[in-house]
């Protein structure tokens, strides 16, 4: 009897014991819990927090490109950037930049001597893939589905078993030249989104916006004259041809002069927002925006909420 009543004991010591275990790891986990959603919690309010902060610093833009602009004279982004900044409800961490539409390659104007040019320009693009390349990028974008010699149409994706089948149309938007066969390998080290647009109708770019990846995209740049240009254009406006013809070499002129833009009256831009820095930002908060012909309203054309910045 009395062992019977020992192993009672026992078992109901060891019953306390378990049960203040499994109490002790209730606890903590709550706590844990506790805490990973206060953090959570934190997380979010602060996303939120910067997210009001972007918007306000958008709208912000917007109107104050429409109010600079409404000064009459040549548009001026700097100087319209900085009274922006200048504004005592600017978000303090917070710095922008306006960039043209015209500072970027349009792929919907674009002829296919164009394209080759830029194929022949690239080192990583053997000679013999070219005309496959441009036949492909045609077979793309035309109305029918009847494949060039050397081209892809909906049968050639089908086989490989690619989701992405040709348009038939022109591009919707740049990353959609990627899905075009040999085009990302191609294109490997190049963000399409940040030389290409599918805005607008203007042929040629503006030399005096264009970033450094767009300005060594074009033919007959060399990486000294990039250099150059994005030197030189801090204190000179290189968007009009004149200009141009005197700062560079002859030769390189001859050879880039079709991808010079004729003129600009842009009414489309690129907002990029992002955090200050005095380096330059990897990654910024983006919208494409097109002012009405009086400039009175703007609409938006697409929104890329975190993308590649850039070097400007």
């Amino acid at each position: 009897m009395k062992g019977n009543a020992r192993r009672h004991r026992g078992f109901v010591l060891v019953s306390v014991l378990w049960m203040s275990v499994l109490l002790i790891g209730f606890l903590a986990l709550i706590s844990q819990n506790a805490r990973t959603n206060a953090g959570a919690a934190m997380a979010i309010t602060a996303n939120r927090v910067d997210d009001l902060a972007i918007q306000s610093a958008v709208n912000m833009i917007r109107k104050g490109m429409i109010d600079w602009r409404m000064l009459g004279g040549e548009f001026d982004i700097e100087a319209a950037r900085k009274a922006i900044l200048a504004q005592k409800d600017w978000p303090d961490r917070l710095d922008f930049a306006v960039i043209p539409n015209s500072s970027k390659i349009n792929l919907r104007q674009l002829p296919p001597g164009g394209m080759r040019s830029i194929l022949e320009n690239r080192k990583n693009v053997d000679a013999g893939e070219i005309d496959g390349l441009i036949q492909a990028w045609t077979d793309w974008v035309d109305a029918d589905d009847h494949e060039m010699p050397l081209g892809a149409e909906h049968d050639y994706y089908a086989a490989e078993g690619l989701n992405n089948m040709p348009s038939n149309r022109a591009f919707q938007v740049p990353a959609e030249l990627l899905f075009v066969r040999g085009y990302r390998e191609a294109l490997r080290d190049i963000d399409v989104n940040e030389v290409f647009t599918i805005y607008g109708e203007h042929q040629g770019v503006d030399f005096g916006s264009a970033s450094r990846n767009t300005l060594r995209l074009i033919p007959g740049m060399t990486e000294e004259t990039v250099e150059m240009i994005l030197k030189t254009r801090k204190t000179r406006d290189l968007s009009k041809r004149s200009e141009l013809s005197l700062l560079l070499d002859a030769a390189v002129f001859l050879e880039v002069q079709s991808w010079i833009l004729e003129s600009s009256t842009d009414s489309i831009f690129t907002i990029a927002v992002f955090t200050k820095s005095p380096d330059t930002p990897e990654y910024a908060y983006m919208e494409d925006i097109e002012f009405d012909p009086f400039w009175t309203s703007a609409k938006t054309l697409s929104v890329k909420p975190m993308t590649s910045y850039g070097a400007y």
